[in-house]
């Protein structure tokens, strides 16, 4: 019972957290794996954002293959 309560009081103090990566590449992006990344405006960052309780549930893959765009 105790464990519950502390689970929840995590998901609430958790509740809106989000777990953000941001990749700098050092050439253009051509695409992205990961359905939660997205190529920035400048073509070479890449930012993934999850919610933090679905990454820590295992409910959100953080995994990524970036292919670069050849010169």
């Amino acid at each position: 019972e105790d464990e519950a309560g502390s689970i929840e009081m995590v998901k609430m103090f958790l509740g809106e957290a989000s777990y953000k990566m941001t990749y700098r590449m050092p050439g253009k992006v051509k695409s992205v794996s990961n359905e939660l990344s997205e190529i920035q405006a400048d073509g070479k960052t890449v930012v993934t954002d999850v919610p933090m309780l679905d990454w820590i549930e295992g409910n959100a893959d953080i995994g990524n293959e970036i292919k670069f765009k050849r010169r």
